[in-house]
């Protein structure tokens, strides 16, 4: 049957039956097992392998296939960055997601695929990569107490001191990467109009002008650097006996770019924040406490994460609402920040003034 008239799949065209082929053709591997993972718009698999046979690798037994959606499969040089990020950071001794290399020594392959999906003809490319599989138990699974919240922000200040002097040239454009927080401003009003609430779409353009007015003629002042963009609960993983030795890995390098250091905080604080929006600016101050005991913030960059906080929420908000409207299948995920309560903790967040914000940061490790 002809493609010619096909027509362009955002998401991979790979189900668990191409898998094997897959690896087989590009690692040399087979899997014992193999699972999807929950992903935003990519495609994510876990494999078991009995018998890595992967160069360097004979040590390591699970893996996740990634294979990059149709938009960012384009973005090439950015990829490119993010898998350096990841080398480099496992070179510091961060416990981290780590690229492997595939048979023709590559760390990503760019493969075109077609497919017949309910009766209509489909094609796309997709750049794929293998890498290691983190082992331990995501954050966002276990109960999240102030110890918890206090060395995920330490861990975060950490990653960030990693990471200050490391540079690369695939980092130089990235302003106008869309879930850079700076980028809140250029939601479009065909974005804005689809929530189909009057209440949200008010709610939305004022956290938006106040981030405009606010936080961006204060950006040429704020630290700049590489910031992993997605720092959350569900990206962290912790290995640990008791929480006192627990051993802190992060994954998931799909939004990492060259950005303000203080919009990271914030997308840590926000994200956090959704699992208990009932003491989130105690959740805030604990983050804080574990971050500026390694990372000193200035008290007008302190002022300014309680708007930053609430972009990043009308941020995933209003995009995941988009993005939901556009593959409904993928609800679950799409509409994880609406579920846990994000309108509210936006509307909660603009009722604080910023005097009482100060108050509960300055207390922030007391």
């Amino acid at each position: 049957m002809s493609f010619e008239d096909s027509e362009e799949s955002f998401l991979p065209l790979v189900d668990l039956d191409d898998v094997a082929g897959i690896i087989g053709d590009l690692y040399g591997i087979s899997a014992d097992g193999v699972s999807e993972l929950k992903g935003f718009s990519d495609k994510n698999f876990y494999l078991k392998v009995a018998h890595p046979e992967l160069r360097g690798e004979n040590v390591c037994t699970e893996f996740v296939l990634k294979i990059t959606n149709l938009e960012d499969s384009r973005k090439v040089t950015l990829l490119e960055g993010q898998t350096a990020v990841m080398l480099h950071l496992k070179r510091q001794g961060v416990k981290c997601c780590r690229p492997i290399l595939n048979m023709k020594g590559n760390y990503m392959h760019l493969v075109r695929m077609k497919k017949i999906c309910n009766g209509i003809k489909k094609h796309g490319s997709y750049i794929i990569r293998l890498v290691n599989y983190v082992k331990g138990q995501m954050m966002s699974s276990l109960v999240i107490d102030s110890t918890l919240l206090s060395r995920f922000g330490v861990f975060l200040a950490e990653i960030h001191l990693s990471l200050q002097n490391f540079k690369h040239d695939s980092f130089k454009e990235t302003d106008d990467y869309e879930f850079n927080l700076s980028q809140v401003v250029n939601l479009s009003s065909s974005k804005l109009d689809a929530l189909n609430d009057d209440h949200k779409q008010h709610l939305s353009r004022s956290v938006i002008e106040a981030f405009r007015t606010e936080v961006l003629p204060k950006c040429k002042q704020l630290k700049e650097g590489i910031i992993h963009g997605d720092f959350r609960p569900e990206n962290i993983i912790i290995d640990y006996t008791d929480k006192s030795s627990a051993l802190f890995g992060v994954i998931d390098f799909g939004d990492t770019i060259r950005s303000y250091v203080l919009f990271d905080v914030a997308i840590a604080i926000a994200h956090s924040m959704l699992h208990d929006t009932e003491n989130c600016l105690n959740v805030a101050s604990l983050i804080l406490g574990g971050y500026t005991s390694i990372s000193p913030l200035p008290t007008w960059e302190l002022r300014l994460l309680l708007t930053c906080v609430q972009a990043r929420l009308i941020q995933v908000l209003v995009f995941c609402w988009n993005r939901y409207l556009e593959l409904p299948e993928n609800a679950d995920y799409m509409l994880d920040a609406e579920r846990k309560g994000g309108w509210e903790l936006v509307e909660t967040l603009q009722s604080v003034s910023h005097t009482d914000w100060m108050r509960y940061i300055n207390e922030a490790g007391k």
